[in-house]
């Protein structure tokens, strides 16, 4: 299961890092902080306990719900349109819709301000819709929880994500050359997708498959640095890593640690020159 996505987005010459993490069903929030140079510019907090007391509730639609909030905030910095306090778009799949809606947040001081974002068309009344309390507010403090640091050279190989929901296209995946990589990834950033199997419990045998792409136009990067970390409260910490290969994809095979208490995760990170992304999955006990 996702429990959050980091993501690096660079607009103009400031780098902002997102950070969204799914809190749990004992606390149901799906928070976003917006990080500039290690402090919080902003925050998204959207409750989802009605949702989670409805029939409507399943882990795959809540997953889906947090990239979606997760995504938006990305590309709104990206274009340039992102605002302190902002609205989002209500997450929509086909019947079901899941209103990101709360009070309009109050401006830091100190805030980074982009280009105005445009107005977003109010949503469409759907009778199955459920409406969900969103808080939006931003701070400027010292984060204490966010490392900028870099991810560490090391050798072999790993994977990630389920990309949005949208019909597959007859879009053509390719792969970009290596001197070409560099600058695509600066404006666009980049994503890991997991293609094997996101279910991971503790004992059990993985057989990682993913490619790493660029965000905007899903072209599969070459030799992007992927690292696999296996964490937990009760084993040391265990590191695979590798390189994705001219099709953008990399394949490995590892033994999760078994254990009874406490709690354990799975990390992937990818990383090409500047830009960087990262998932987290829940390692379940058997």
């Amino acid at each position: 299961m996702i429990t959050g996505f980091n993501t690096d987005v660079k607009h103009g010459e400031t780098v902002y890092h997102v950070q969204t993490e799914d809190k749990g069903i004992q606390n149901p929030l799906i928070e976003s902080l917006i990080y500039v140079k290690g402090a919080i510019l902003d925050s998204h907090r959207t409750y989802y306990r009605d949702f989670l007391e409805s029939q409507a509730f399943s882990e795959s639609t809540l997953q889906k719900i947090l990239e979606f909030q997760h995504r938006q905030i990305v590309a709104a910095i990206k274009k340039g349109q992102f605002q302190i306090g902002m609205n989002l778009r209500a997450y929509v799949e086909g019947d079901f819709v899941f209103e990101f809606q709360g009070a309009k947040a109050e401006t830091s001081s100190e805030g980074i301000t982009l280009s105005p974002s445009p107005k977003v068309n109010s949503k469409k009344s759907i009778p199955s819709s459920i409406e969900f309390k969103t808080e939006e507010f931003s701070q400027t403090k010292q984060a204490g929880t966010r490392s900028s640091t870099p991810f560490p050279e090391v050798g072999g190989g790993s994977p990630r994500h389920e990309p949005q929901i949208e019909p597959k296209s007859s879009r053509i995946e390719f792969a970009i050359g290596a001197n070409e990589v560099a600058e695509l990834s600066i404006e666009q950033g980049i994503e890991i997708c997991v293609e094997s199997s996101k279910d991971f419990i503790g004992g059990s045998h993985v057989d990682l498959k993913l490619y790493v792409q660029g965000r905007q136009n899903r072209a599969r990067l070459e030799n992007a640095q992927v690292i696999v970390k296996i964490i937990g409260t009760t084993f040391p910490p265990r590191l695979y890593a590798g390189k994705t290969d001219k099709n953008g994809c990399l394949h490995m095979n590892f033994n999760l640690p078994s254990y009874s208490v406490g709690s354990a995760a799975l990390i992937v990170q990818a990383s090409k020159g500047p830009v960087n992304d990262e998932i987290k999955y829940l390692i379940k006990r058997k």
